[in-house]
């Protein structure tokens, strides 16, 4: 008997619709750094505030499902777990900038517990768990770098899933749904999505890859249970205090099969993009042609850790295509001669699912 040769795996392209696409939208140069180079945040603080928020009401959600009887939550007093979340992240070397934002911090995750616990939790109740992973194959859009290649995948993590209850009573959250989603049925499931940030300014690009984001995990959820969330509710955390602006710190997404293909197509578009950049690196050898800045946000550029040798920082496009002069030889410049080299075959360090 003849035995065939064993094929060896190949890997498919793997990217988070959080770590890589939105990223990505932000702003090309700082994604290749970034992601690319495996570069780490010369300031993690700045993440410290996203996942404080996310951990504390994780835990207030944790508690209030385990009592026999929810408690109230209003006044509740929310410091024993914003406390143990926070030496969890200082036990990883991420720790708020200052007592300043330490002390804002806890006012306003206290704010959303105390303010929308008692109308979000009970819809999440019911479900088995919290945070959900999601991935899903797509296939590989056509484009000449993307030659061979037949699928990528797209993968997510959502922060919560709920059911739409119309019978519950007075449920704040509950009448922003029916507001935007009218037909919404019972037991629809909703996507939730908590934003340690103030609401996007309408049209903005912040406001539209949270749209984005909320409908590719539409896609992703569909994917895994076979049918389509109603809505994705986006609490935006920063609104809640020090005015308690309810109406801008919660945003519904209406969910739809037209809306979740035109979001995908932008995120093939997306990987289109990073492939053909890739391509270019790997001929050009040059990281900023092949990667050049986008950036139309103020604030993300500002706080990006390498401003201060980007070719074009805030928003200052460059109208031509000549070669950048290099920053000085140092260690700490990532395009300078001892920066990562791509490697195709790998993408630019991302995770890689085996295909057999």
């Amino acid at each position: 008997m003849e035995l065939k040769t064993k094929q060896p795996d190949r890997a498919i392209p793997s990217y988070s619709v959080k770590e890589d696409v939105l990223p990505y939208l932000n702003c090309r140069l700082q994604y290749r750094y970034r992601n690319g180079g495996s570069l780490p945040s010369a300031r993690p603080e700045r993440f410290w505030f996203g996942l404080f928020i996310h951990g504390t009401l994780e835990l207030a959600y944790r508690f209030w499902k385990s009592e026999a009887d929810p408690p109230n939550l209003t006044n509740f007093d929310i410091g024993k777990f914003a406390n143990e979340v926070e030496e969890s992240l200082r036990r990883q070397g991420i720790s708020a900038r200052n007592r300043k934002e330490r002390d804002s911090a806890y006012v306003r995750v206290g704010t959303a517990v105390n303010a929308l616990g008692c109308h979000l939790f009970p819809l999440i109740d019911g479900v088995e768990r919290v945070e959900y992973k999601v991935s899903a194959t797509r296939p590989m859009p056509q484009s000449g770098s993307n030659a061979g290649r037949e699928s990528y995948e797209l993968r997510g993590v959502l922060d919560a899933l709920a059911r739409a209850v119309p019978d519950m009573g007075d449920n704040l959250i509950r009448e922003y749904v029916k507001k935007d989603c009218p037909d919404i049925t019972r037991n629809s499931e909703l996507i939730l999505e908590y934003k340690g940030a103030r609401r996007p300014a309408r049209g903005k690009s912040l406001w539209i890859q949270d749209e984005l984001q909320v409908q590719a995990y539409a896609w992703l959820r569909k994917k895994q249970s076979g049918k389509l969330p109603a809505a994705g509710i986006v609490i935006y955390v920063n609104e809640l205090s020090p005015r308690g602006e309810l109406d801008k710190a919660i945003r519904v997404i209406p969910i739809s099969p037209q809306s979740v293909d035109s979001a995908i197509a932008q995120i093939d578009d997306v990987e289109r993009q990073i492939q053909d950049a890739l391509a270019d690196e790997e001929t050009d050898g040059n990281i900023i042609r092949s990667w050049q800045p986008n950036c139309r946000d103020k604030t993300v550029c500002r706080d990006c850790d390498f401003r201060h040798f980007c070719p074009s920082p805030l928003g200052r496009r460059r109208t031509t295509r000549s070669k950048p002069q290099p920053p000085p030889n140092s260690a700490a410049a990532p395009h300078s001669p001892a920066a990562p080299k791509v490697n195709r075959a790998r993408g630019l360090g991302w995770r890689t699912k085996p295909v057999r």
